[in-house]
């Protein structure tokens, strides 16, 4: 583990984050070895950020999934495991949806630390880490899987 920022006036521990820069764009990619898509990188890296696995959606959501607003309905679809969060708190493994081409998300970016996302890019560079300030972002989300957000129901006999 490494210091990459502080937030909220506390020193972060985050994994070494280069693992994830340098990963190819590849539509409805979701092997780091092959290429991935934002949705793909943004799942990579919250195994490696927070080790946790968010649902994935199905492979086949079409070829302009942007055009299909895919990011806001993946973030509906599974409202009760992420939260829309004020971008003061965020943490690793946060992510960002942005709107560079539509009026809706697009693209998402995962919060490395205080002032860096990473994101892919359709340039062959690859994934990159960009200055949060940079980036047209439109909101914050943290992963919480169902099992914390659950109110203890058990029953006694």
């Amino acid at each position: 583990m490494r210091v990459v920022g502080t937030m909220q006036h506390s020193t972060i521990d985050t994994p070494d984050t280069s693992a994830l820069i340098g990963i190819p764009f590849v539509l409805r990619g979701r092997d780091p070895k092959q290429g991935l898509d934002c949705l793909g990188l943004a799942l990579h890296a919250l195994q490696l950020l927070r080790n946790v696995q968010p649902p994935d959606i199905p492979a086949d959501y079409g070829d302009q999934w942007a055009d299909d607003d895919m990011i806001g309905e993946y973030l509906d679809h599974f409202a009760d495991q992420w939260t829309q969060i004020d971008p003061v708190r965020t943490q690793p493994g946060d992510i960002c949806t942005m709107c560079f081409r539509h009026p809706y998300a697009d693209h998402l970016g995962v919060c490395i630390d205080d002032t860096t996302l990473v994101l892919t890019t359709f340039e062959k560079t690859g994934s990159l880490l960009m200055p949060r300030t940079a980036l047209p972002i439109s909101g914050w989300y943290r992963f919480e899987p169902q099992s914390s957000k659950r109110v203890s129901q058990s029953g006694g006999s």
